[in-house]
């Protein structure tokens, strides 16, 4: 779907801005970008949702990369 958004995108980018042309095309980019994010926030829900059955908890940690970067035990 990416692929088909970059084409539109390139096929808009080719037509005179303001004409009528421009906006049908405009209005398809836009069209394909909402399915693209559509798409995204389904996987993300769904993934969500599988973690949420399958296990008891969720933990998330929030690591300071760049202090463990500076510190010697760790590498870069």
């Amino acid at each position: 779907m990416l692929d088909k958004l970059a084409m539109e995108q390139r096929k808009l980018s080719r037509k005179k801005k303001g004409s009528s042309n421009w906006n049908k095309q405009r209005i398809q980019v836009a069209k394909i970008g909402e399915k693209v994010a559509n798409q995204r926030k389904n996987f993300l829900h769904h993934k969500s949702k599988e973690l949420v059955t399958n296990y008891d908890a969720v933990v998330i940690e929030d690591l300071d990369m760049k202090g463990m970067s500076q510190a010697l035990k760790f590498g870069k």
